[in-house]
């Protein structure tokens, strides 16, 4: 009987490893693995080889073995091997961490903490330097805790500093776990003897985190690392996030996610109000440590997932025992039942949770832009465009989001960027002035323009207000479109220069053949039970046949998302937008109301409903449709159309009735547009 539950709790613990390894197994859709193999494809550990606008700037590298250990990865087996690494990875670091829990839950504390652990982190498991943050700690812990001999601990760690130094910037945290392994190995002592206070095995330690700290400027940067990192803690510790899931996962609720951290961290409060011995002070500190890091900043949601996985176990077990003292008595049965019962929940979640994976639903469901699988998310990116930019007739001089600078820069090594995902290297007043400029302010992009003098603009379709700022520059009539495949989009200055590329209409067919293609496989992969996940390309398609005037295209797209993924507010809200076009206002209002009822606090949604609920004349929807609009609205997140649209939440009554004739949006008809686009 013994041995049955012994195997049982181990086959409930694997599970949840297979659940946590599955998690990670995905296609790639984040941006910044690309940067990371863009810098280490160069080679350059002290100067920056990949954007023009950042010429003559300092740039600290802050991951230089990391960069070229990618790099190399990607060079023996592409994206596949990066990310099985990755997860590889992080399943070694999670099983060193289970250990420190052991004592304090078994396995099914393990198993539910594992749980909850991958579905905390389905929303950020994306290969990335942190993966390695964990692997050190991890490692850092073992050492200090398993190895007994202080010489072999010392050069063990020594070595593992100096490469954790040049993995990730949380390096300073490993002399910080020195000093709290000796602080707690202080108060042991204090409690051992009253009089033995400071033991030579204390001073050694205290010796050991100075060393640790001394052979961090064994970096190619030297103390110059130590600054930026103590300069930029605040972004780089999550604080800012250039994006959240995927470009459009402002567009899906978030309620699940939102709830289980919170979970998560009522969990926690009920370990430390329940169990009846003394708190251990490492794993108590290591989770505190996470839940600061996921309060400022919910992408920190791995790293809090990982450093509270010991204090998870410590609260599932003392929580439940707390609650089964009480259901025993009330429902009149054995812990061993109760136990039973728990197994079963945890095992049907466990189970429920990779189907979620497997069939894609739990990523189409978050908003990511990523499937199940390996390789690279190619819809996410400009990919099927690195044909064209790679042309000699193609502008040397580009503008991007930064979400696809890495990406540019790795597949046309030849090619300056403009920008990439490296935020304390950029700064954040850096992507504040693209943002604003690329969201319609003339000062800022007029400045762009006079420092920077791109000759062509390349924008993923996925970013919420690329349509607009398509819109905008081809009425400028200083801009060619010259290439639309949804996921991209392409727009060359109207300079003799570039006459060959912006009259080639192999060009323009081939990028409407790709999206073309992408719905059709869309279409024929949504009707399985295996989902296709979000169609990058038909989202961005959809944004910008709206943005000119193309309703009908538009509803095309649109349609065939809300049908296959009906918890996209975008989708609905695209839809309701291209129907009001085509002057079916009820229809298209109901349409947007889904929209606003799956992302209540969303801005975009609400400027929209009170723009068609002017046009009908619905005075009453109208205002409230203002009060939403006054709660969430931001003008620096919108571009400057909506802002001119927001501000129809003060105008007087005798206004609305000025705007019955007037367009949602404003409308591209007439412009100078490929011929497939007319």
């Amino acid at each position: 009987m013994i041995r049955n539950k012994k195997s049982l709790g181990l086959i409930l613990v694997v599970i949840g490893f297979v659940l946590l390894a599955l998690t990670g197994i995905r296609t790639i859709s984040s941006p910044d693995i690309f940067t990371h193999i863009a810098l280490g494809q160069s080679g350059n550990v002290k100067a920056d080889t990949l954007a023009y606008t950042m010429t003559g700037q300092q740039w600290i590298n802050l991951n230089p073995l990391y960069n070229g250990l990618v790099y190399f990865l990607w060079s023996l087996g592409g994206a596949g091997l990066i990310t099985l690494v990755h997860v590889l990875v992080v399943l070694a670091s999670f099983g060193m961490m289970i250990r420190f829990g052991k004592d304090w839950g078994g396995p099914l504390s393990q198993t539910l903490a594992l749980l909850l652990c991958a579905r905390l982190m389905l929303p950020v498991f994306n290969p990335g330097p942190w993966a390695f943050f964990m692997l050190f700690t991890a490692l850092f812990l073992t050492v200090l805790y398993r190895v007994k001999n202080f010489n072999l601990t010392a050069a063990i760690l020594l070595a593992l500093q100096i490469l954790w130094t040049n993995m990730h910037p949380s390096f300073l945290f490993g002399p910080a776990l020195i000093l709290l392994f000796t602080v707690e190995n202080l108060q042991n002592a204090r409690n051992a003897s009253r009089t033995a206070i400071v033991t030579p095995l204390t001073t050694r330690l205290f010796g050991l985190a100075g060393a640790s700290l001394l052979v961090t400027l064994i970096n190619p940067n030297l103390i110059n690392l130590h600054r930026h990192v103590i300069a930029n803690w605040l972004l780089l510790s999550g604080k800012e996030n250039l994006e959240w899931i995927s470009l459009f996962g402002n567009f899906f609720p978030q309620t699940v996610i939102s709830s289980l951290t919170v979970f998560a961290l009522l969990l926690g409060a009920g370990g430390l109000i329940t169990l009846q011995k003394r708190l251990p002070m490492m794993i108590t500190l290591l989770a505190l440590t996470g839940s600061f890091l996921t309060v400022r900043s919910i992408g920190s949601l791995h790293l809090f997932s990982f450093l509270a996985l010991p204090f998870m176990i410590l609260s599932f077990n003392a929580v439940s025992d707390y609650l089964s003292r009480t259901l025993i008595t009330v429902l009149k049965t054995t812990n061993a039942v109760l136990a039973n019962v728990l197994a079963a929940i945890a095992l049907l979640l466990t189970v429920i949770s990779i189907g979620s994976l497997i069939t894609n639903r739990a990523y189409a469901n978050i908003g990511s832009a990523s499937r199940f699988g390996l390789g690279v998310e190619e819809s996410a990116f400009p990919s099927a465009a690195a044909g064209i930019l790679s042309r000699a007739d193609f502008p040397k001089t580009i503008l991007n989001i930064a979400h696809d600078g890495g990406y540019i820069a790795l597949q046309n090594p030849k090619q300056k960027i403009f920008c990439d995902t490296r935020y304390s290297f950029y700064g954040s007043d850096f992507y504040k002035q693209l943002d604003t400029a690329l969201r319609g302010d003339q000062a800022a992009w007029n400045r762009l323009m006079a420092d920077s003098t791109p000759h062509s603009v390349i924008i993923n379709g996925c970013w919420p207000d690329a349509g607009a700022l398509a819109n905008r520059l081809i009425s400028s009539k200083v801009w060619k479109l010259v290439y639309f495949d949804g996921s991209t989009f392409i727009l060359v200055r109207d300079l003799p220069e570039y006459a060959t590329l912006i009259n080639d209409p192999s060009v323009q067919q081939y990028g409407l053949s790709v999206l073309e293609k992408a719905r059709q496989t869309y279409l024929d992969q949504s009707k399985g039970f295996i989902k296709a996940g979000n169609p990058s390309r038909l989202i961005g398609a959809g944004g910008l046949y709206l943005a000119l005037n193309r309703p009908k295209e538009a509803e095309v797209m649109y349609a065939a998302i809300t049908e296959n993924n009906p918890g996209m507010a975008g989708a609905w809200l695209g839809l309701g937008q291209s129907l009001v076009f085509q002057k079916q206002l009820s229809k298209g209002i109901e349409h947007m109301e889904k929209a606003a009822k799956i992302t209540r606090r969303n801005s975009r949604v609400w400027i929209a409903l009170l723009q068609a609920y002017l046009l009908k004349g619905d005075e009453a929807k109208a205002t409230y449709a203002a009060d939403q609009l006054n709660k969430f609205y931001k003008a620096d997140k919108v571009t400057v159309e909506q802002q001119e649209a927001a501000k129809q939440k003060k105008a007087p009554k005798e206004d609305a009735q000025k705007t019955n004739d007037a367009p949602v949006l404003k409308s591209a008809k007439g412009l100078d547009l490929p011929a497939q686009l007319k």
